[in-house]
């Protein structure tokens, strides 16, 4: 028992070393080509491409600013006259370019968020899932 105690912290700190190395945004997504705005018709969200190919989309107001995160597989299963305000989930860390994969995970784990925005200069230039961070 205290063996395989042992053997799982070791694989713990060998996973943390590796997130350490690496920064957010040698793994952060670009912006998706076509918004999803809190007002949009969740109707009109499965002519969107992105929405076959993302798990987790990031969601805006009407001054571009991002609110949040929809996932997609709830949107699609929702009554057609709903709007994404109805559905997107508001919680989101604030990430930077050059904050290692830790630190990340961290702030997206203490949000109960999907995942954080990438902001540099007080811009949006991308996002990060935790499910990202994960799969290193």
């Amino acid at each position: 028992f205290i063996g395989f105690l042992s053997f799982g912290a070791m694989a713990a700190t060998g996973r943390e070393a590796k997130l350490m190395k690496r920064t957010v945004e040698e793994l952060m997504r670009s912006m998706p080509k076509n918004r999803i705005y809190l007002s949009t018709q969740l109707a009109g969200l499965m002519q969107l491409e992105d929405m076959e190919r993302e798990e987790v989309l990031p969601v805006f107001n009407e001054w571009n600013e991002v609110q949040g995160f929809l996932i997609c597989s709830d949107a699609l299963n929702e009554t057609a006259g709903e709007t994404v305000a109805t559905v997107f989930d508001p919680y989101w860390a604030v990430l930077g370019k050059n904050q290692p994969l830790h630190e990340a995970a961290q702030k997206i784990i203490a949000a109960n968020a999907y995942g954080g925005v990438v902001y540099e200069r007080g811009r949006a230039q991308g996002y990060l899932l935790i499910s990202d961070i994960n799969a290193v």
